[in-house]
């Protein structure tokens, strides 16, 4: 039961957080696709008179672009619109303390106005044994996030330092992900 619910509390967060740092520029390119989807979907159910292999086809297009919405705009953004490079002069554990020190420059190299940023440090159980790389590719062990504000024009750096108190694991990975400007 404890895992249903921290299952539950994870969709949570990850949907909050998803809206939270959307853009209105995204929240419409999102819309109008969102659009496509119904009218190509309302296309393939006006033509459920004709033989079978159209409707049925139309409508395997639309669901292929209901699916695609999220990933091709999540692929966009972060690949073309608030594209990053990451330069750390630290970025691991502290050798005589729990803790886990980050300090790097933040350059936008993308083609949009970056609004803030989100560091994540996500810690893996031991993936020596096949159980833990079956549990670490479906959810790490714990994640730690810092959030900061980064007006970014395209061009421009910004330098950035956090520690993260009680950090104890050997097997990690780091990940920054990069949003507009509202």
């Amino acid at each position: 039961m404890e895992v249903l619910h921290q299952a539950i509390m994870n969709a949570k967060e990850f949907f909050l957080g998803m809206f939270s740092v959307l853009t209105y520029y995204e929240f419409l390119v999102f819309g109008v696709l969102y659009f496509v989807f119904v009218c190509v979907y309302f296309i393939g159910c006006l033509l459920m008179k004709v033989r079978f292999f159209i409707p049925q086809f139309i409508k395997l297009i639309s669901a292929i672009i209901f699916f695609a919405i999220p990933v091709a705009m999540y692929y966009c953004s972060q690949n073309y619109l608030y594209k990053t490079t990451i330069q750390y002069a630290m970025n691991k554990p502290l050798e005589y303390a729990p803790a886990f020190f980050v300090d790097g420059v933040i350059k936008n190299i993308g083609h949009r106005e970056i609004g803030k940023c989100i560091y994540v440090i996500e810690a893996y159980r031991d993936p020596s044994y096949p159980r833990n790389k079956i549990l670490n590719f479906f959810m790490p062990l714990y994640t730690l996030k810092y959030e900061f504000k980064a007006p970014l024009k395209v061009g421009q750096s910004q330098n950035f330092k956090h520690t993260f108190n009680n950090f104890k694991s050997k097997h990690y990975e780091t990940k920054m992900y990069c949003y507009g400007k509202k």
